[in-house]
């Protein structure tokens, strides 16, 4: 088969995020919430002083006089696109699949690169954003962001602490750009409970990984999914649970806690519970009509058994049989 691709975390600020992004991943990834992934730290030689010193320079757009030698953020966006992004291509078996993450000035600068270069990545992160920078110049990019057409489309997650002074900028300027509505940007917003500007990060990080890899992988024919549907008996506990199909995806309806689980498609036949550390696919007998569904953890597998008259048939070139 085609040699496996990998999506690419690159986050800025390595020296603090690059061990928590890998952590994250890796927990997520054990849950079948997060694909196999490469993750890229990008920080700057020398000690975490002149790291200090160097983020306010490379991650803000514009020059402020407080702070010597800002404004270099489209400079380090090029080593992005055009050294850092293609050097991976290179060596490594990226997909086209790049999530951009930072916090505070980090998220500033993410929010300028999604703002002014939307497709060099299609995802971004941005933890507690600097938003405040240079009187909002920030707007000014958004505006022209607004306009553009994006030929696909991007997710953007953006987390602030609860215990912020910042917050009320922040609220505000992803309500706004929540607003002007882009056709083809989906936005995540969460308030982490009880954490501040540098404690807000590890939950940060996990919960836009939940957010950015919940994409749905492949899109299934409705027929297909309506094939699947239907009420299957837990052989150890005797309980049913119902599989639906609902806007084009199937979900698991939960009978003791009402909730419903979405399945992501990885196949036209394997469906993952993100987050659940859960595989479920579906067996036919010979006619290609649905018998059982089974479904596969950590602690071993179990086939259920699909119940009453009503059973899916499996579309075979386009024919139903």
């Amino acid at each position: 088969g085609e040699e496996s691709r990998y999506p690419v975390l690159y986050t800025v600020d390595g020296q603090w995020y690059f061990s928590i992004a890998g952590s994250v991943v890796g927990g997520l990834y054990y849950d079948r919430g997060a694909r196999e992934s490469i993750i890229v730290g990008i920080t700057w030689d020398g000690d975490e002083d002149n790291a200090n010193r160097l983020r306010v320079e490379d991650f803000t757009p514009t020059n402020m006089e407080f702070a010597a030698g800002s404004g270099k953020a489209d400079s380090y966006l090029d080593f992005l696109q055009f050294e850092l992004i293609p050097y991976m291509a290179r060596n490594y078996r990226t997909s086209e699949d790049r999530t951009l993450s930072g916090a505070s000035f980090g998220g500033l600068f993410t929010l300028y690169c999604l703002f002014t270069r939307p497709t060099v990545f299609t995802d971004y992160l941005a933890s507690t954003p600097s938003v405040w920078w240079d009187d909002g110049v920030l707007r000014k990019y958004r505006e022209s962001f607004l306009n553009m057409v994006l030929p696909s489309p991007v997710r953007l997650y953006v987390a602030r602490g609860e215990m912020e002074y910042t917050r009320h900028g922040i609220d505000v300027f992803v309500n706004e750009l929540k607003a002007a509505g882009h056709h083809n940007l989906e936005i995540e917003f969460d308030v982490i409970k009880g954490a501040g500007h540098g404690g807000l990060n590890p939950e940060a990080f996990t919960r836009g990984m939940q957010f950015i890899f919940k994409k749905k992988r492949i899109k299934i024919d409705e027929k297909q999914l309506a094939s699947y549907a239907g009420t299957y008996k837990d052989p150890s506990s005797g309980l049913d649970i119902e599989i639906r199909s609902i806007d084009g995806n199937l979900h698991s309806m939960e009978p003791q806690t009402g909730t419903a689980l979405q399945l992501v498609a990885v196949g036209e036949n394997l469906f993952y519970v993100a987050n659940a550390g859960a595989e479920v696919s579906f067996s036919f007998d010979k006619n290609e009509r649905v018998t059982h569904m089974n479904l596969k953890t950590e602690s071993g597998e179990l086939k259920f058994e699909r119940n009453g008259k009503k059973w899916g048939q499996r579309k075979r070139n386009g024919v139903t049989h």
